[in-house]
């Protein structure tokens, strides 16, 4: 028997473990605001080119995780945040997934229409200039913690992330 967690390969892993974490944090807040965003527009109707363009988002994100477990937790978190926003909003919609680059609904036990008129339903309004400054703010905290990590497995990670979000 050999042990595998050396006190150099237990620091390794921790490393790459909390770079994993921070990533997948960020993913789902990024994920999160630009889901958010596209349920809003589609639930009150206004401005469809953002809402086209967080859904393309979405669906390049998911394109992109070409490994297939990867893209099956990418899916589960993007099920999971978006039955949590289709609750804030005060809509019965099915959760969706990214298949083949398209976004798509799951589930058969609920309609694909919203209820409701926008107004007064907890439905988040939010402008164009809005969502800039908030995906601004996220970048910022990624970038500063980009600056203050010594851990290059993080910083690495964090860069990554900065880039394909600007």
């Amino acid at each position: 028997m050999k042990l595998l967690l050396t006190a150099k390969a237990a620091k390794d892993h921790a490393t790459a473990y909390m770079a994993a974490e921070a990533t997948k944090i960020s993913i789902t807040s990024v994920l999160r605001n630009d889901y958010t965003i596209y349920a809003t527009l589609k639930n009150d109707g206004s401005n469809p080119d953002l809402m086209a363009k967080a859904q393309a988002g979405i669906e390049k994100l998911g394109k992109s995780i070409t490994d297939k477990a990867a893209l099956k937790s990418f899916n589960a978190l993007l099920n999971r945040e978006s039955k949590k926003v289709h609750k804030e909003l005060g809509v019965e919609w099915p959760s969706v997934k990214v298949k083949d680059g398209e976004m798509l609904n799951v589930g058969k036990d609920r309609g694909d229409s919203a209820s409701g008129d926008g107004e007064g339903d907890g439905s988040i309004k939010i402008s164009e200039q809005q969502a800039q400054d908030i995906l601004k703010g996220h970048i910022s905290v990624l970038q500063k913690a980009y600056k203050e990590t010594s851990d290059k497995v993080l910083a690495n990670t964090l860069q990554f992330a900065i880039q394909n979000l600007k």
